[in-house]
């Protein structure tokens, strides 16, 4: 695939490329390539994605990428996030969980407590 050369990433493009949008390549005024894909709706074009690249090269093979990942089916079992086993140690509550708060600390006592503790060291 690296070893492709333009006119091949540009075919395998075409290949990739919805009827309904259309490819642009163009270097803007600072130098780099723009790529971008653009749906076509009614009169207007909507620029559904575009990457700036410095290299034509590199500009096509981004394009190429992005329309390869669009291509390919979504297969959520592929996710590294997915569980494919049941959890060993399911989460349980414990009885702690259901008893009430405790009462806020009186400041004055917590003082009384770390005055004492500090003067003994």
């Amino acid at each position: 695939m690296t070893g492709w050369s333009v006119e091949e990433i540009r075919e395998e493009l075409k290949t990739l490329l919805p009827r309904s949008w259309q490819f642009v390549l163009r270097v803007d005024q600072s130098g780099f390539w723009e790529a971008s894909f653009e749906e076509k709706q009614d009169k207007e074009s909507k620029v559904v994605w575009r990457a700036l690249e410095t290299d034509e090269k590199r500009a096509l093979f981004e394009a190429y990428g992005y329309l390869w990942m669009k291509q390919r089916p979504l297969r959520e079992l592929d996710s590294t996030w997915v569980r494919r086993r049941p959890m060993l140690n399911p989460p349980q509550s414990s009885a702690s969980d259901s008893s009430p708060d405790p009462e806020d600390l009186d400041p004055d006592e917590v003082e009384s407590v770390y005055a004492t503790l500090v003067k003994k060291i």
